[in-house]
């Protein structure tokens, strides 16, 4: 896969390697409008300003906005080893629609779970690793933030600012969802909310379990994520449709 490639309405015409070479695909006059360039603007969080391409049937925009009852099934569960999370994303649910809780990123497993998400009770966002109730808050304010969070290691941070206390280790058995976590008995979904998002990581140690990165699949023109550890597409399981976010 090439570093960055270069699109005329919707074929490749000609992708740059890593090394600098060029491959021009195929010659020609091109209308400026028509062409279009696949890469991901560095955000912050996990992305560590590097430009990103993606497959020719993909293409890349800066964010996916995730609508009230939509979520991504990330399919990882996470360990007792360390597993952190980066998430870069904006709650888009106003918290006087959230009745109880809402789940940025949400695992569970009976009455052990491991999310990032907001309480309407509280005037924060809740960090919270079970097995020993350590919950930390952070004020929220429906802005754009990256989150870091850790299990079985001692990291929180809200935009590069960390957050005192630890978290725990956590035993869980059901994979990570982004907007949302399964219930307790892991038949249904619920705690959803609105969100947009920018990009999503999950890394297991020293290696990348997942990274999520916010795309338009080209041959139904349908939003969603591009995986580039698994080189697979993610998409809504739930209802409504994903869209083009907004900054």
């Amino acid at each position: 896969m090439s570093d960055v490639t270069l699109s005329y309405k919707g074929s490749d015409i000609l992708e740059l390697s890593d090394s600098g070479s060029a491959t021009l695909k195929t010659g020609g006059k091109y209308c400026e409008d028509d062409i279009e360039l696949e890469y991901v603007k560095p955000s912050g969080g996990s992305t560590d300003n590097v430009v990103v391409a993606l497959p020719s049937g993909y293409k890349v925009v800066n964010c996916v906005s995730i609508p009230m009852g939509g979520y991504v099934n990330t399919l990882i569960v996470p360990t007792n080893d360390n597993n952190d999370y980066y998430l870069d994303a904006r709650l888009d649910t106003p918290i006087s629609e959230i009745s109880t809780a809402a789940m940025l990123i949400g695992c569970r497993a009976y009455q052990i779970f491991a999310y990032i998400g907001v309480y309407n009770t509280y005037s924060s966002f809740v960090f919270q690793i079970l097995t020993n109730d350590f919950t930390q808050l952070v004020t929220k304010d429906n802005q754009r933030h990256v989150f870091q969070s850790r299990v079985g290691g001692n990291l929180i941070a809200v935009d590069e600012t960390t957050a005192s206390g630890a978290v725990s280790s956590s035993s869980v058995n059901m994979p990570m969802l982004i907007a949302a976590r399964q219930t307790k008995d892991g038949t249904g979904i619920e705690r959803n909310c609105a969100m947009t998002v920018w990009r999503y990581t999950h890394i297991k140690g020293a290696l990348k379990a997942i990274d999520l990165i916010p795309c338009q699949r080209k041959s139904d023109g349908e939003y969603g994520f591009y995986d580039l550890v698994s080189e697979s597409f993610f998409g809504n399981l739930g209802t409504g449709t994903f869209t083009e976010g907004v900054e």
